[in-house]
């Protein structure tokens, strides 16, 4: 066996499994372990498979330097992964090809998941690839461009009222009352070994990133990119672990809360454009915070209208479009410099993790 499941609580071992979302002890998250840690997509893969793994082409995005952006912000050394360039216009892609390979598998031919869009975009675009039928579920505020793309590689789309929580509640209850398979990106730990595969380019390309800023809302970018550092860094394959920092909207922020020991709860979600991190009830949170207190990192919210402002600013001056929840890492990354915990000769990296073309009307 190349791998396990461990409990992020308690620690018990369990045995691979796709159908496992939460320990049989302790009903903590799980999260996968290694017998030898992967060093590349290639050996994750062999990893967690019997079989031989299929992709829909994702991975292997481009970094770029942001120089009109570092001029504007007196930064020499920011720079970006173009996430948004995956298949279905998402790094969730990532993710979705690890777990949906992992559900094929185990004999999986019909699930529920509840996304807020791009993920459940992704997972309907590789069902439709690996001959599963797929049932998503979403807010019904979700970008119509996000629920067409749904519809489009095939799915059965749920559109729900009320709030995003309410969404999970929702698809949850379809998948018992159903019996289907709910195969969960927000709780499964598989879809975050994925992401595992951003650091894996970052290090085969030999860049050195002083810190990784990122819009999180479920957290898997952060903890999966932050597992491969660390896993490569005990190795001695690399020097430096970047201090990882997680925005989120104002609006419906729990990890900073929780990361500050503020209190919250559910009640006070406010409305957001960024609809990818509005996630009032994050499973993993605590996983989340202890990461980016692992990495030296920090926790930060931005606003609305800076939001749409860094979003407005990248098309017109690095001719990149993305959707507002990219540009809460770019408006996080503003108020960082500002606050002088970016040194200035300090490289960043910011992923940017969805198009634009998914929020247009």
């Amino acid at each position: 066996m190349k791998h396990c499941l461990i409990c992020t609580n308690c620690k018990k071992k369990h045995k691979p499994s796709i159908f496992l979302l939460r320990c049989d002890d302790c009903n903590s998250v799980v999260k996968v372990e290694y017998k030898d840690f992967p060093q590349d997509k290639n050996s994750m893969m062999d990893s967690l498979l019997s079989s031989n793994s299929t992709s829909l082409g994702d991975g292997d995005t481009p970094i770029i330097p942001l120089n009109n952006l570092g001029e504007k912000l007196a930064h020499k050394f920011l720079y970006a992964k173009l996430e948004f360039l995956s298949p279905t216009g998402s790094f969730k892609d990532r993710g979705a090809n690890v777990l949906m390979n992992v559900a094929k598998n185990f004999g999986v031919n019909e699930f529920v998941e509840d996304s807020s869009g791009n993920a459940g975009a992704s997972l309907a675009a590789y069902a439709s690839f690996m001959n599963i039928n797929a049932n998503i579920f979403v807010p019904h505020k979700t970008p119509d461009a996000k629920k067409e793309q749904i519809r489009v590689y095939g799915a059965k789309l749920f559109p729900i009222e009320g709030s995003r929580n309410d969404t999970t509640i929702s698809a949850m209850s379809y998948s018992e009352g159903n019996d289907i398979l709910y195969l969960s990106h927000n709780l499964s730990p598989y879809f975050s070994e994925g992401m595992k595969n951003v650091t894996y380019e970052i290090i085969q390309e030999g860049f050195l990133f002083d810190h990784v800023i990122l819009p999180v809302g479920n957290g898997s970018l952060l903890l999966g990119m932050y597992s491969a550092y660390e896993a490569l860094y005990k190795q001695g394959k690399i020097t430096n672990i970047p201090k990882f920092h997680a925005i989120q909207a104002s609006s419906v922020s729990p990890i900073y809360n929780y990361f500050h020991g503020i209190d919250w709860d559910i009640s006070q979600v406010l409305p957001t454009l960024a609809s990818g991190i509005a996630v009032s009830n994050p499973p993993r949170i605590f996983e989340i915070s202890d990461t980016i207190r692992k990495s030296k990192g920090t926790v930060m919210t931005v606003e609305e209208k800076d939001m749409i402002y860094w979003k407005k600013y990248m098309s017109e001056n690095e001719g990149l479009f993305i959707e507002v929840t990219c540009s809460a890492a770019l408006a996080g990354l503003n108020k960082l410099l500002k606050e002088k915990k970016i040194e200035p000769n300090e490289k960043v990296l910011i992923p940017l993790t969805g198009t634009g073309l998914k929020e247009s009307k």
